[in-house]
């Protein structure tokens, strides 16, 4: 376990990360001349690889295999690496654990095949990439965090197989955080991601949050489960993109901006308030026994289930799309109606010429010969949405809208050509028109 504990922190989250870039450079700078030119490798396992720490006078507990540290300034630069081991606490009283790009350190920071405990305070600033490995704990402390992005284009990564749990500042400033397995939000506790950074959420991980949790121009994808509490408010800012094909499900506040957008392939669950002043793309299913309030766009294409009692508030626009969207509206619908989009209809109708006749209604074969100066035509057309009428041409000249049956009279010897095409309602019209040939003769 590493735990970070503090006296008295009262900076909110901007004056948080301000402060703690400050001292980033002085650690960093302190770092660069402090380093050696060789890979440092620290494996934290007993007493003697707990005091070998250079920095923040380590102390061991043996009743309980933990290793404390106060006021800690220690740097990691590529190729170093900082491993907590099964069963060993690693206590964070105070300081930095700075990981700069190609660091690794396991449960907090960056480190390998760690399944210890790791409870933090300010401590942890991230470049690297620290792996919460299967069965390691990682508790940000009250006025704790980590700081997981602070150089652009560096590795930036946490990768959660064990647990996290936060009750202090998680901040994702431009990094990526991948969830395998827990990352608890806790009452207290902040979860904030800006500056296109990501939050991957894996089929077999859980995020709870029953606090603030904001993003701003970030891409979340989730194909685990989401848990917002009743304490929980998610508020996703400008520019977000959130992909969902796993479940998300909401007893708390979500808030979705205007130029974020959801697209959602899996399954959300609303018994909270569900803002959505954006766009959001349904072809899943959204099942509400609370209230969504809709500012912005829903395209569903899915099922959007609204239980009895609950309400969806419709200052903008929902369009329930042809083919596969149904909306069952068993609650509450105030403000704009829903928009049933029809199918577009692309399905081209079929022409087909019935009859041929001369003046005495002699049929006239395609391809034949007739001696009269007549020939009377029938025909008739087919299409799924239905036909709304016909265009003629006789002999090449341009297609003109006609009813059958259509005669044509004193025609001149010679051959002659007359096609028929289908036009449905849709406006499609047959590509393949009908065609008689024959020749009048003397």
């Amino acid at each position: 376990m590493i735990t970070l504990n503090s006296t008295c922190i009262t900076i909110n989250a901007l004056g948080w990360v301000v402060v703690l870039a400050v001292a980033i450079m002085v650690i960093a700078i302190i770092g660069f001349f402090n380093h050696d030119a060789y890979a440092a490798s620290f494996d934290i396992k007993d007493q003697v690889s707990c005091q070998s720490l250079p920095s923040g006078s380590p102390s061991w507990d043996p009743s309980t295999n933990t290793c404390t540290v106060t006021n800690i300034s220690l740097t990691l630069n590529s190729g170093d690496s900082l491993t907590v081991e099964n069963g060993i606490v690693f206590v964070i009283n105070s300081g930095f654990i700075l990981l700069n790009d190609g660091s690794i350190m396991s449960n907090s920071g960056i480190i390998n095949d760690n399944s210890g405990i790791f409870t933090s305070l300010p401590g942890l600033v991230n470049a690297g990439t620290i792996n919460n490995n299967a069965g390691g704990i990682i508790n940000i402390s009250s006025g704790g965090g980590i700081f997981n992005g602070y150089l652009t284009g560096a590795t930036n990564t946490i990768n959660n197989y064990g647990t996290i749990n936060n009750i202090g500042e998680l901040a994702n400033d431009g990094g990526h955080i991948n969830n395998y397995a827990i990352l608890n939000n806790n009452q207290g506790g902040g979860f904030d991601s800006s500056d296109s950074c990501s939050i991957n959420n894996n089929p077999d991980g859980t995020i709870t949050n029953s606090a603030r949790l904001t993003t701003d121009s970030c891409v979340i994808t989730n194909s685990g489960t989401i848990n917002n509490n009743s304490e929980g408010n998610i508020h996703i800012e400008d520019f977000n993109l959130i992909i969902n094909s796993g479940t998300i499900n909401n007893s708390g506040t979500i808030i979705i901006e205007v130029d974020s957008t959801i697209n959602n392939t899996g399954t959300i669950n609303n018994s909270g308030s569900f803002n959505t002043n954006g766009n959001l793309t349904n072809s899943g299913t959204i099942t509400n026994s609370g209230s969504i309030s809709n500012p912005g766009t829903i395209n569903n294409s899915g099922t959007i289930i609204n239980e009895v009692e609950s309400i969806i508030s419709n200052t903008g626009t929902i369009n329930n799309l042809c083919p596969d969207g149904v909306i069952n509206q068993n609650g509450i619908l105030s403000g704009n109606p829903i928009n049933n989009i029809p199918c577009i209809d692309t399905i081209q109708p079929d022409t087909s010429i019935t009859s041929a006749l001369d003046h005495k209604g002699d049929s006239v074969p395609s391809g034949g010969t007739t001696h009269s100066p007549t020939i009377k035509f029938t025909f008739t057309g087919t299409d799924n949405a239905g036909v709304a009428g016909f265009e003629c041409s006789l002999d090449g000249s341009l297609f003109t809208p006609c009813t059958g049956p259509v005669t044509y009279d004193k025609l001149p010897n010679g051959i002659h050509t007359f096609q028929v095409r289908a036009v449905d309602t849709s406006g499609n019209v047959d590509p393949l028109p009908a065609t008689f040939s024959w020749t009048r003769g003397k």
